[in-house]
């Protein structure tokens, strides 16, 4: 009788401790997943439903958990899950943003210099994951002492994976972890495999490209470039004079209301060297880019990229006689100086580095705004808007040596030569601001970028209803839509008339302006900026 009431008792002590431990495990693992969830809620103002659907869609996956019998399994799957959490909470704290697949495939295309640059700026936020570890710590080390789960009944799993899928469905829509960092790694794997299978589509396919048979040397630029905002060029009004050379140019015209397509450099570029547009993205797969009319019309077609998209996505410069991969910004205009000494017509379609986040694309020469991020921040140095404004208005003062320094290496005194630029997207500088180019509502300042327009005298004479037509409407609403048209008819090409859209050109007498969408960082949806405004 006392050793059945002895049993009894320990058996019912057991009990009790094994349901104390599946209480802890269960706080401990929704911790893991919805510490991200209270951190949009406090630091961003996210509404309040986000963090009771964050809530609702981790209690199935916690149960799902529970029920797995083995420890090795266990502490393996929720590992990968508790890292996934644990990127969503370093994203929502450093960047502002949620994950986006767009960040996936930065990943996989960013440089050794944009990785060693993000991590050395990031370091401290990586501090906020450190609540999600610990608990995810204790939660293995009480899963591998706990002497069994929870109790398994058909009904209770059939209900629990059922929830589980419905949780998922809903997780992903809302953007609650670790849901949406699975869903963008699968987004970002079907549009890699999308563009594998596209891109072979478009070979032998040919523009049909023709010209004018014009005698005499001939180089033009159509250049590429990143994170520069149309508000802070001094050629386009503001405070600062951080494009003096440009401003001297004769024939320069800055576009004061040019949008690009895209916030981020992989969508974006690709429209702007292409035919394709956001509501037609796959022909930058099915068919080649600015280069194919120029090198089917006799020109030397040659790319310089200081290691960005351009020298990473082969496709992207499918027709170049030469690609070069320069170090830096610095070195591209002797390098076109030097190559048009050789070649007597040249079509140069350059990426320059420019304004990239951290801003320290400047020499000592023109570190002109102090204190500034690139200078004076560093380890223990918290950055300010002050310290990002100052580094990017540097970037911007270099930036204007660079592109005068380029356009000089074209402006022979017997050479027709134009110069063609826009930014891939721009920048948000204040640290209260979401985006970073993630944003599922972008910042103006993020859309809202450069582009101008530079002739030679000689093309100017030739081109004198070109020059004023451009002049007139450097102040009209355009896009990216506009680039590659307006690239060809600057030399004067004609594509076959299937590839023609005259009115898309701003050198055509048939140019008129339409809606402006842009691409959003999830590389599908899109949004109409002028409905915005």
């Amino acid at each position: 009788m006392y050793d059945t009431l002895t049993n009894e008792n320990n058996l019912n002590r057991k009990m009790k401790n094994n349901k104390t431990l599946n209480t802890t495990l269960f706080v401990l693992l929704m911790l893991v997943f919805c510490i991200p969830a209270f951190t949009r809620v406090l630091l961003h103002q996210d509404d309040i439903l986000f963090l009771f659907a964050s809530i609702a869609c981790c209690i199935p996956l916690t149960y799902a958990l529970l029920h797995i019998r083995s420890r090795i399994v266990f502490c393996l799957l929720f590992f990968c899950l508790m890292m996934l959490a644990g990127t969503e909470m370093f994203f929502s704290v450093g960047l502002r943003s949620l994950v986006q697949t767009a960040h996936i495939i930065g990943i996989m295309t960013s440089t050794d210099k944009e990785s060693s640059h993000f991590m050395d700026n990031n370091m401290l936020n990586m501090a906020s994951t450190l609540p999600q570890l610990l608990c995810g710590i204790a939660a293995m080390v009480i899963r591998c002492i706990q002497p069994g789960n929870c109790p398994r009944t058909r009904t209770l799993r059939i209900a629990t994976w059922a929830g589980l899928l419905c949780a998922a469905g809903l997780g992903m829509y809302m953007h609650v972890a670790p849901y949406n960092i699975i869903k963008c790694c699968g987004l970002a794997a079907y549009q890699r495999v999308c563009q594998r299978l596209l891109v072979p589509q478009a070979q032998g396919m040919t523009f049909g490209a023709t010209r004018p048979d014009i005698q005499g040397r001939e180089y033009y630029i159509m250049c590429i470039g990143e994170s520069l905002r149309a508000a802070n060029l001094g050629i386009n009004g503001y405070g600062r004079q951080t494009t003096p050379l440009l401003q001297s140019l004769d024939n320069m015209v800055s576009f004061t209301d040019y949008y690009s397509n895209a916030t981020l450099t992989m969508y974006s570029v690709p429209m702007m060297l292409s035919r394709a547009t956001v509501d037609d993205y796959d022909i930058n797969y099915t068919e080649y880019g600015i280069l194919k009319p120029y090198r089917e019309c006799g020109f030397k077609t040659i790319v310089i990229s200081p290691g960005k998209l351009l020298t990473y996505e082969k496709y992207l410069t499918h027709g170049a006689d030469t690609v070069y991969n320069v170090r830096n910004d610095s070195v591209i205009p002797g390098l076109i100086d030097s190559l048009t000494q050789v070649y007597p017509k040249v079509f140069f379609l350059v990426q320059l580095y420019q304004s990239h986040l951290y801003f320290d694309n400047f020499t000592p020469q023109y570190d002109a705004y102090r204190p500034n991020l690139a200078t004076d921040g560093g380890p223990g140095i918290p950055a300010t808007d002050e310290l990002m404004v100052n580094a990017y208005d540097n970037t911007v003062l270099y930036t204007d040596y660079i592109m005068s320094s380029m356009i000089r290496a074209i402006d022979k005194p017997d050479a027709r030569s134009a110069f063609l630029f826009a930014s891939d997207h721009g920048e948000v500088l204040e640290l209260d601001k979401p985006g970073r180019g993630c944003a599922l509502n972008p910042d103006k300042d993020e859309y809202h970028v450069a582009m101008m327009f530079w002739s030679s005298d000689q093309w100017t004479q030739t081109h004198q209803d070109a020059a004023r037509r451009l002049k007139g409407i450097s102040h009209q609403p355009i896009n990216a839509d506009y680039l590659f048209y307006t690239a060809c008819d600057m030399a004067d090409i004609t594509i076959d008339k299937k590839f023609q859209k005259p009115e898309w050109s701003l050198l055509s007498p048939r140019f008129k302006t339409h809606e402006r969408k842009i691409m959003l960082p999830d590389g599908l949806s899109v949004t109409s900026l002028d409905a915005k405004e």
